[in-house]
């Protein structure tokens, strides 16, 4: 995370910012090396996982939208309110509940099993005591 935010504060997007950052301000993170941009960014970031032997993952091929699907999971399992991460990826709230609610579970595991009076602790205890 705190490479990309090193590589946006060195984006080539000036802004004058002495009394504040504007609200509409939204750098480049990606540029090539002379500072200009490509339409044919996610080609070369497959070629470089490629290159790199990264392209695969146990989930299927990694692209550069796994970056932004890598960051909203991680976002969430730090317990970051689905609005404010909507926000920042210029989505919705009801687009983030829709793909990511299977994660509902393992956000909320601890709460589920991790105590001795959690609710699914007392069940299983439970059933084990009968066998």
């Amino acid at each position: 995370m705190d490479m990309i935010l090193d590589m946006q504060m060195r984006s080539q997007d000036d802004e004058n910012t002495e009394h504040g950052v504007p609200a509409d301000f939204d750098p480049l993170v990606f540029r090539l090396p002379a500072g200009s941009t490509t339409k044919e960014l996610g080609r070369n970031f497959s070629a470089l996982l490629k290159e790199l032997r990264l392209d695969r993952s146990a989930g299927g091929t990694r692209t550069l939208y796994s970056l932004r699907h890598t960051y909203i999971t991680q976002r969430l399992l730090a317990g970051v309110k689905h609005e404010w991460i909507a926000k920042q990826c210029g989505t919705s709230a009801a687009m983030i509940h829709l793909h990511y609610d299977h994660m509902t579970a393992v956000m909320h595991a601890k709460e589920l099993v991790g105590s001795e009076n959690a609710a699914l602790t007392k069940l299983i205890k439970q059933y084990a005591d009968l066998a």
